[in-house]
């Protein structure tokens, strides 16, 4: 199913929560929409769903319009964050509402209704749950009963809203790579909302970043992360330290550097020299954290080393290093191009 929206605009009294939005979802992929709090990301998925009216614009499922449609008569299925499960009802029962709910003439029989369900429950890896109640299960179960209950219904699109937000990161981690793995195996049109670059990134077919109701930019998760279309992309998608003056490539021009592209030396001999003075090491996790402060200006960054580098520099508060970054790993932003994006100071 391909979803086409043209020229989307909604507002809440003076707030513009989207402001002209052009995009088509592709049939079967996995979409992200992602952006900072206030960004448009959740109106947007609402407006898809039929929860929102645009105020201008229009909104295409397959070609035909679902502008105005009813959220029933759209077919599409939706995973909220809090999963929204009924605590009275057994997992059998919450998967199985949305066919009981159906129309005499449309509903199933209730054979098939329960076979259908128990085979959700079987993609989903829990029709050992059936008979347990909501309170009974973890957290990243409920989701999981959640997001069979919305395929129950067989829907034409799967909307997503944050699905994993209310989750602990460890959870998180599973439970997202068992989404995409089960997009694979449904092949669904799919759309999912997240303010975790991370997340985003892992999981999604082309990122869709938004900002302030507008997107950004939208691409593969490799296209917008190392291609980034606007200064404000570049920053919000990971981590970067901010250069300027004649550490950029003019005087109003400013640097974004992310930690792993920046050399640390123990001599001065490198191309481009910033002397600094390190003031923590933390060699937790996958890569050893370093906190630098200029000489210069006394600004402050961060620098991701391998821990066979550390080893080599066996770097600790205090001692004096000299920095360089790759310029074809840097990109350059003008002054106006970061104005609203960090805060700095020529």
């Amino acid at each position: 199913m391909t979803i086409t929206i043209t020229s989307l605009s909604k507002r809440f009294g003076g707030f513009a929560a989207l402001d002209g939005i052009d995009l088509t979802v592709r049939d079967g992929e996995l979409l992200a929409l992602l952006g900072p709090s206030g960004s448009g990301k959740t109106t947007l998925l609402r407006c898809i769903a039929g929860l929102e009216t645009g105020d201008a614009g229009s909104i295409a499922f397959a070609g035909r319009d679902v502008t105005r449609a009813d959220p029933r008569d759209r077919k599409v299925g939706f995973v909220f964050q809090h999963y929204a499960l009924f605590r009275h009802m057994s997992v059998l029962d919450n998967v199985s509402f949305g066919l009981t709910c159906r129309p005499r003439a449309l509903r199933p029989p209730k054979a098939e209704i329960r076979e259908r369900a128990m085979r959700l429950l079987s993609l989903v890896q829990l029709d050992w749950l059936a008979d347990r109640l909501p309170h009974q299960l973890s957290g990243g179960q409920r989701q999981r009963i959640a997001l069979a209950r919305a395929l129950a219904v067989e829907p034409k699109v799967l909307l997503l809203d944050e699905p994993f937000g209310a989750l602990d990161a460890k959870v998180r981690v599973e439970l997202r790579r068992w989404l995409r793995r089960l997009h694979d195996e449904t092949g669904i049109t799919s759309v999912f909302v997240t303010h975790d670059q991370e997340e985003a990134l892992e999981v999604a077919d082309r990122v869709v970043v938004l900002n302030h109701g507008r997107i950004e930019q939208i691409g593969t998760p490799d296209e917008v992360y190392r291609h980034p279309a606007s200064a404000f992309v570049h920053h919000f998608l990971g981590q970067v330290n901010v250069f300027h003056g004649r550490h950029a490539d003019a005087p109003d021009d400013v640097a974004f550097v992310r930690p792993h592209d920046i050399l640390i030396s123990r001599t001065a001999d490198c191309a481009h020299p910033l002397a600094a003075e390190v003031l923590t090491v933390n060699a937790a996790g996958p890569h050893v954290r370093v906190d630098l402060r200029l000489v210069e200006d006394r600004r402050e960054i961060e620098v991701h080393l391998p821990h066979s580098r550390q080893a080599e520099l066996n770097l600790a508060p205090s001692d004096r290093v000299c920095l360089d970054f790759d310029r074809n790993l840097t990109r350059t932003w003008s002054r106006d191009q970061v104005k609203d994006v960090v805060d700095y100071q020529i």
